[in-house]
């Protein structure tokens, strides 16, 4: 039996060739460690597709139950997926749906095996102030005892494609909004697909496709 990962889709606006990198503001003074909280081990894939239930079976070198699945995992819209792992459980968000409550932005679904997924709910139940559409693409990371959602919207002001962050004491929120974190540069505007990353050395760098050209950007000067 071949083995097999779940399969996630991406966007056109994934598909971007260049991508850049920002550092945190707020972020990079923290005192945190290496990103534990999202690493997770895909679930085995079953190979035949009769029995549609999921099975536990015991490995023989791992106290950990290997979980078979059959997808989709969920069945309804979810886009731009970016789950993270929060002790036992799991949590996934997503890009804005037609299925969430009325101005609510960011769904969040829970699992504690990587398989059953569960709607608990939105990360805002308003959209911000800065933004009226194009809410794309959230990812969460931990750190300091907080969560912190990058996301994209369109500015109202700017007109472009913007990363905005907000910030939840749990994972499963409410996250408040905190503003704009950045558009763009002298080298490229509409920044989109936040990607959060805080080294060994407690370093954070937050990787963004973008609209135009896209350049890397860090504490010791800017580099194509």
């Amino acid at each position: 039996m071949s083995v097999q990962r779940p399969m996630m889709t991406l966007t056109e606006r994934q598909r971007r060739e260049r991508r850049a990198s920002l550092p945190l503001a707020g972020l990079a003074v923290l005192a945190v460690g290496a990103l534990a909280g999202l690493a997770f081990a895909a679930p085995r894939a079953q190979g035949g597709a009769a029995d549609q239930r999921p099975t536990v079976a015991r490995a023989a070198t791992d106290t950990r139950a290997a979980v078979t699945y059959t997808n989709p995992v969920f069945a309804q819209d979810f886009p731009d997926p970016a789950a993270i792992r929060v002790g036992r459980d799991y949590y996934a968000y997503s890009t804005s749906t037609g299925w969430e409550p009325q101005g609510h932005i960011f769904p969040i679904l829970h699992s504690t095996d990587l398989v059953h997924w569960r709607y608990i709910g939105d990360a805002m139940a308003q959209t911000p102030a800065w933004a009226l559409t194009d809410f794309w693409a959230p990812s969460v990371i931990a750190a300091g005892g907080r969560y912190y959602m990058y996301y994209v919207g369109k500015g109202l002001t700017q007109n472009a494609h913007c990363i905005g962050v907000a910030v939840a004491r749990q994972p499963a929120g409410p996250f408040a909004d905190h503003g704009v974190v950045a558009c763009g540069d002298a080298k490229g505007v509409g920044y989109i697909d936040p990607a959060p990353l805080i080294d060994d050395n407690g370093r954070a760098y937050l990787y963004v496709s973008v609209d135009n050209l896209a350049w890397i950007i860090h504490e010791g000067g800017e580099r194509r």
